[in-house]
């Protein structure tokens, strides 16, 4: 699943969460099935400095 949010921080960027929900079905007995699982987000964030990003060479 994905979600997208916008207008983030002060230079309203867009920012994207993506995620990943796995299912694991564990057979018990005959009459029982245990099913688990995790919700595993990877967030995506815009730049939230006020200032523009600047490169440096040495």
């Amino acid at each position: 699943m994905n979600y997208t949010n916008f207008d983030v921080g002060p230079n309203k960027g867009t920012q994207n969460i993506l995620a990943f929900e796995p299912v694991v079905p564990i057979h018990l007995n005959q009459d029982w099935n245990l099913i688990t699982g995790a919700i595993i987000p990877v967030v995506w964030n815009p730049d939230l400095s006020p200032f523009p990003s600047v490169a440096v060479l040495v």
